[in-house]
């Protein structure tokens, strides 16, 4: 969520900072279709003003400081900032930046589709109307609400599975049933021996190189793929699916635009969107292209060696 106003006026300070006064929020729908119920505001304005933090573009470098926020009878949230940032002071002189914005996570919308509620809100300098959404402006604050916008469960490395085994098929020993296996022998050294049941995968017809691949990817994930992200979201949303990728950032947990990737997405009556998420960790998660040493491969000749052609 990202909304829109005006800088109204900036009054030079005998320092050479300047204090600016303006709109960060009113009662109307922006280009985005998207509008902040005034109640929304005075929720969370009490929170935000314990770390009055005045960022400049959506960013994590503050510009200055809120000194007032207050909202009207008319909807509109008015403030009082005082910028102290010698290029974004220069920046505002010179009418580059021409307005404020607040920005958070949306918590929840009401029947008109309209932003009712928000986990967190933070006020932005030089911004320009119209833009993206959901990407958090300020520090994470919880506006009055108890429930928190991203949540993580990660395992304890001792229930983490650490032998794999793959039933698959041999091609070179007439099709015959054969297990390609996969461990970890830190892990089996500290925890002892977690093996499950295997796992069959009878498409597999060559254990010597794709199953011993197959089980030592399920052993990394095992071992590796320890957190569980779960968060909501909007409507808009509604066309993300699972296996797709998306950042996150809470600075409470020390993330900042982490990749994730989606593992179900769930719709409730209200039309928000609850989503998992696993790690992802890109060009980490191969595994080797050799296979095991522990594995010996048939001593059958494979058909396709024989009689050259």
């Amino acid at each position: 969520m990202r909304l829109y106003g005006a800088i109204q006026k900036v009054e030079p300070q005998d320092d050479g900072t300047v204090r600016v006064h303006g709109i960060a929020s009113s009662e109307v729908v922006d280009d985005q279709g998207e509008i902040v119920r005034a109640e929304a505001m005075r929720a969370a304005m009490p929170d935000y003003m314990r770390f009055p933090a005045l960022r400049e573009m959506h960013q994590l470098s503050a510009a200055g400081t809120t000194l007032e926020a207050k909202v009207g009878d008319d909807g509109a949230t008015r403030i009082v900032a005082h910028v102290v940032d010698p290029i974004a002071i220069t920046k505002v002189r010179n009418q580059v930046y021409r307005g404020f914005s607040i920005g958070g996570p949306v918590f929840s919308l009401g029947e008109d589709d309209y932003i009712v509620q928000e986990s967190s809100v933070g006020i932005n300098l030089g911004v320009t109307p119209g833009g993206p959404a959901l990407r958090s402006g300020a520090m994470p604050i919880t506006g009055g609400f108890t429930d928190d916008p991203l949540h993580v469960v990660r395992s304890t490395p001792a229930d983490a599975n650490n032998m794999i085994e793959v039933e698959c098929l041999d091609r070179q020993n007439n099709y015959n049933t054969a297990v390609a296996e996969a461990f970890d022998q830190g892990s089996i050294d500290v925890y002892g021996v977690r093996r499950d049941t295997s796992t069959k995968a009878r498409l597999i017809t060559d254990p010597l190189y794709v199953g011993s691949m197959v089980a030592q990817l399920l052993l990394q994930r095992q071992l590796l793929y320890r957190n569980t992200y779960t968060f909501k979201l909007g409507w808009k949303y509604i066309l993300l699916e699972p296996m797709d990728l998306v950042q996150i950032t809470d600075s409470r947990l020390g993330v900042s635009a982490l990749t994730v990737r989606i593992t179900a997405v769930e719709e409730d009556d209200e039309g928000m969107l609850s989503i998992s998420a696993e790690d992802f960790f890109g060009a980490y998660s191969p595994t080797v292209l050799y296979p095991p040493g522990n594995y010996s491969p048939s001593a059958s000749p494979s058909i396709l060696g024989l009689g050259g052609g």
